[in-house]
């Protein structure tokens, strides 16, 4: 295989490890690998562009810009996931202990004002 075909293997494969980057129950723990993909993503991107793979010249080069495109697209997608993940997973766990410092809170006011009164 030449160079060409490598290339535009590793963008696809970048591609099937953005759609697999979702896979699990806690994918959203692992920080180093979603932002590593964030990063390659944004990377590849950029010299699809600026180079773009050398067998997509002259009218074949809206290939490339698609390829950036779809690059573009799941970083965006990516970054959507994580933040609906993240969102999600804060809000099960700290209801109760957001409820039980709002209860705290509420009794030291009602504790103080019976103070100020006096």
């Amino acid at each position: 295989m030449d160079l060409d075909t490598w290339l535009l293997f590793g963008t696809v494969g970048l591609m099937i490890a953005n759609r697999a980057l979702h896979v699990g129950e806690r994918w959203y723990r692992r920080k180093a690998l979603f932002w590593t993909i964030q990063l390659a993503n944004f990377a590849v991107a950029c010299v699809l562009v600026t180079v773009g793979i050398p067998g997509f010249t002259g009218v074949l080069r809206i290939v490339n810009l698609m390829l950036a495109g779809l690059l573009i697209l799941h970083t965006v997608q990516n970054n959507r996931h994580y933040l609906m993940a993240w969102r999600d997973a804060g809000s099960n766990t700290t209801d109760a202990k957001r409820e039980a410092l709002r209860a705290q809170v509420l009794e030291r006011l009602t504790d103080g004002s019976t103070d100020a009164d006096d």
